[in-house]
């Protein structure tokens, strides 16, 4: 059964968080998780490095876009790395891929 694991490198001025595996239903809520927790704890910036992810279904996207949504509100930044063939093709047939505003792996906007 494909698990999803997460983890996060600091990289001083903004957090990576990069899932490796599924998101879906069952695994959206430890991305989730783990993106409240780096809000919480006062992190401005936040990028989400999807290289990694294999699958990424409506509710991994929500999930993207609820912390989209809530970077803009606080102020804050909340960014996307984007990922292989079936996330970008998601992000593409959903219209979310003009949405995201995207970072580069290497700290750089």
């Amino acid at each position: 059964m494909p698990t999803l694991e997460v983890s996060v490198i600091d990289e001083h001025t903004r957090a990576r968080v990069c899932p490796r595996g599924e998101i879906d239903l069952a695994s959206a809520g430890l991305l989730d998780a783990q993106l409240d927790e780096l809000w919480a704890a006062g992190w401005t910036e936040v990028v989400a490095d999807l290289r990694a992810v294999t699958f990424l279904d409506s509710s991994g996207l929500h999930v993207l876009l609820a912390h989209h949504r809530r970077a803009a509100e606080r102020g804050a930044r909340f960014a996307i790395i984007n990922g292989p063939g079936p996330v970008a093709r998601v992000l593409a047939l959903t219209g979310m891929n003009g949405v995201f505003e995207y970072a580069q792996s290497d700290g750089h906007r």
